[in-house]
């Protein structure tokens, strides 16, 4: 009888088995396609691209080579990574360990998401299907299996969204509302861009509490609280080591004069080089949200956005990208997901956060 009683105490819920279930079956896919590919990988030109001068997989391996002359630390999560590899290893570039690591955050990526479909719809098979997406998208296990930094950047980003979704969950008690806010201090280090998701993720927090009652947008406070900690933190690091005090990667001027509508692939407005943008800080950031609207119409082109052609010539080199989700595919259904979740009204919910990432 009392072996029973403790059995019955220790027992899990069936909901949350049923969870666990879902997170453990997206885990193991993507891990089994990630086992694949990485031994494909080994084999591939892929393997080898960041030997090619002028590439941005040598420049950034480069720039995590702290201490070496004329190399300053500058305290983001990729450049951190690689500058901790590169010394570990003998003052030497492990490409190969560092695959592995952003291989391992593609999975946590697949698990995060597959965790906030299931608490924003409260749908195994939605947070399944969620999940087998993120699993197997090929442009991101592309990345992954590159020295690039956008691997990094969507960990930070998911793990920051289902930070939030947990803490309003809890109603920013716990603790969680402090986890919460350094996860979007870290989901912010890399580019300044992701300033827009903080912002809206803090004032869909102080919404969610305010409509719960007047004082309870007082529990949000630690998640802004945790943010800046981050922020101060990281910006006194740079400070020391590069003497600038900015916790973000600065890439506001480039931002501002790339990809500019009509602009040739290298930049500007033609004739050789970018088009000079005036210094001040808002019209740089103006810039910026006029270039990414007049982007937009490009997501229904054959080739999609520019980032993505990246993907199409190196699927060539690396075939077993073929076999996985491709972006044709997956943004025509991303897109009318949103159209569906603004027209059906469900915006004004939990699912309004996905509008707002």
């Amino acid at each position: 009888m009392d072996g029973e009683i403790k059995s019955k105490r220790f027992a899990l819920p069936e909901a949350l088995r049923r969870e666990r279930g879902v997170l453990c079956t997206v885990g193991a896919l993507a891990l089994a396609v990630r086992l694949v590919l990485f031994f494909g990988w080994l084999d591939s030109p892929l393997r080898y691209f960041h030997r090619v001068p002028g590439l941005d997989m040598l420049s950034l391996l480069r720039y995590g080579q702290w201490g070496d002359p004329g190399i300053h630390p500058v305290f983001t999560l990729h450049r951190t990574l690689v500058a901790l590899i590169y010394h570990l290893n003998g003052a030497s570039h492990s490409v190969a360990a560092l695959a592995v690591i952003q291989l391992l955050c593609g999975t946590g990526t697949a698990v995060f998401t597959a965790w906030s479909a299931l608490r924003l719809w409260g749908s195994r098979r939605a947070a399944l299907a969620a999940g087998a997406v993120a699993a197997f998208y090929a442009p991101a296990v592309m990345y992954e299996l590159s020295m690039l930094q956008e691997t990094l950047l969507l960990f930070a980003f998911s793990a920051s969204f289902a930070g939030i979704l947990l803490a309003e969950k809890l109603h920013f008690r716990r603790g969680s509302g402090w986890i919460a806010g350094v996860l979007l201090g870290l989901a912010s280090i890399g580019r300044p861009t992701a300033l827009l998701w903080v912002a809206a993720a803090v004032g869909w927090s102080f919404l969610v509490q305010f409509r719960r009652g007047r004082g309870n947008w007082r529990r949000v406070l630690p998640v802004v609280a945790a943010v800046f900690a981050v922020w101060i933190a990281v910006g006194g690091l740079n400070r020391c080591f590069n003497g600038g005090w900015s916790p973000f990667f600065n890439v506001v001027e480039y931002s501002a004069t790339v990809n500019r509508v009509g602009a040739p692939a290298g930049g500007g407005d033609g004739g050789g080089g970018a088009t000079a943008v005036p210094d001040s800080l808002g019209y740089r950031l103006f810039r910026i949200g006029l270039n990414a609207a007049g982007r937009m119409p490009m997501v229904f082109l054959a080739h999609e956005i520019p980032d993505n052609l990246n993907y199409y010539f190196i699927r060539e080199y690396f075939p077993g990208l073929k076999f996985l989700i491709g972006p044709g595919l997956l943004i025509p259904f991303a897109l009318a997901g949103l159209v569906l979740v603004v027209v059906t009204g469900r915006f004004l919910r939990r699912e309004s956060l996905i509008v707002l990432a």
